[in-house]
């Protein structure tokens, strides 16, 4: 029985990816480039922006011209923006009403992972009543760090030691405030994981780093490649994409054998589809808890638990899909049974919650594959006391 589903999954995975080029292939193909690849302001925008994207970016052009008619800007030399200019330390202020306290645990990790090419201008304007002095509206945990430097270790004249500093137009102190906010919020665009991986891979092919978070990180990429996955991003517009992997939590937090089982396992589905962000939870989950427990998971053993989740629940882990459906079922069952004898007035009795998550998921599944498969399956512990009825698997 393995034996043939083995081989059919075998034959049908060979002829879907001789079908066609596969989407996953043109989006890790970028990883390869092995130089440094630089394009104009021009080239950039045109690489991502298409004719909708350029409405949009009329739009908000629109809306600048609308918020700003007030103001007498003919030119783009009439815009009064920061300018870069070097300072002596002690010429730098802190209002300490406009900045958050001082995180001494912060200071101390940028002391103790100094590195000289993420230091960083410090934010300042002009004192509007002291001349020749700058007060920090951003950066006071860099300029102390520095000040830190200069006095205990170098023991430098602070007057001597010179910092960066970008100088922004000063125009308010509730505007400053204002920036100070923006620019450590909305203002910024944080990394998203999806950032945080590509940078990773990157390092590795193109900078050769050796770092080891670095180093596993491009593994688990080049096994994405191999089993046409890839990791992406809702900004991406392409998370409906065959292999298309929309949630890295799974992938970042879990070692690279993680990620090549599961890609594995996906292949085995030979489902042209993307990666719906509940199975990777579920999956990771269950493949997490067989390597805590020795359990080999060979590809044998992908190949037949692959054959059972298509046989059985179509594969589907998304929210109202058909793994969920039965799931809840079997929970709505048990829990009538459990809670017979108490009444719903009794302080001890619990409401039904379904949780469609690895809490509830979990045992529902573990029951299934027992029951129907000769797989060796984990012991799932945790604090939930649901455990399906015999005749709901």
């Amino acid at each position: 029985m393995i034996t043939k589903q083995m081989s059919y999954v075998n034959e049908m995975y060979n002829e879907m990816t001789q079908a066609y080029e596969h989407y996953a292939d043109k989006v890790n193909r970028k990883f390869w480039e092995q130089d440094a690849h630089y394009v104009d302001l021009k080239e950039r925008l045109g690489e991502y922006a298409d004719d909708w994207d350029l409405h949009r970016i009329e739009s908000a052009c629109q809306e600048f011209k609308r918020n700003n008619s007030d103001k007498n800007w003919n030119s783009f030399q009439d815009l009064s923006l920061c300018q870069a200019k070097e300072c002596p330390i002690d010429r730098i202020l802190i209002d300490t009403t406009r900045q958050r306290p001082l995180m001494i645990d912060w200071i101390c990790n940028i002391i103790s992972k100094f590195k000289q090419s993420k230091v960083m201008a410090i934010q300042v304007y002009e004192h509007p009543d002291k001349p020749g002095y700058y007060v920090a509206w951003d950066g006071q945990h860099t300029v102390i760090s520095l000040y830190i430097l200069i006095t205990k270790i170098f023991g430098d004249d602070l007057a001597n030691c010179i910092v960066p500093i970008v100088v922004y137009p000063f125009t308010s102190l509730a505007e400053m405030r204002e920036n100070f906010v923006d620019l450590n919020g909305d203002a910024k665009q944080p990394l998203d994981d999806i950032d945080h991986f590509q940078q990773m891979v990157f390092g590795v092919r193109i900078d050769g780093m050796d770092k080891p978070k670095f180093v596993a990180t491009e593994r688990k990429q080049q096994h994405l490649e191999k089993y046409k996955l890839f990791a992406t991003h809702h900004k991406y517009s392409d998370t409906n994409q065959p292999g298309a992997i929309s949630r890295l939590n799974e992938i970042m937090k879990h070692p690279a054998e993680t990620t090549l089982i599961f890609a594995k396992y996906f292949t085995a589905l030979n489902q042209r589809r993307a990666v719906d962000p509940k199975e990777m939870v579920m999956m990771y989950a269950y493949f997490d808890v067989c390597q805590q427990q020795d359990i080999e998971l060979s590809d044998e053993y992908i190949h037949q638990l692959a054959w059972f989740m298509k046989e059985h629940f179509d594969a589907d882990f998304s929210p109202h899909g058909k793994f969920w459906n039965q799931m809840g079922i079997a929970y709505h069952n048990w829990h009538e049974q459990h809670w017979a004898d108490i009444t719903e007035d009794d302080p001890r009795y619990q409401y039904p919650r379904i949780q469609k998550e690895p809490t509830h998921g979990m045992h529902y599944l573990t029951a299934c594959l027992r029951k129907h498969t000769d797989l060796k399956v984990p012991r799932y512990d945790n604090n939930s006391s649901f455990r399906p009825l015999d005749q709901d698997l």
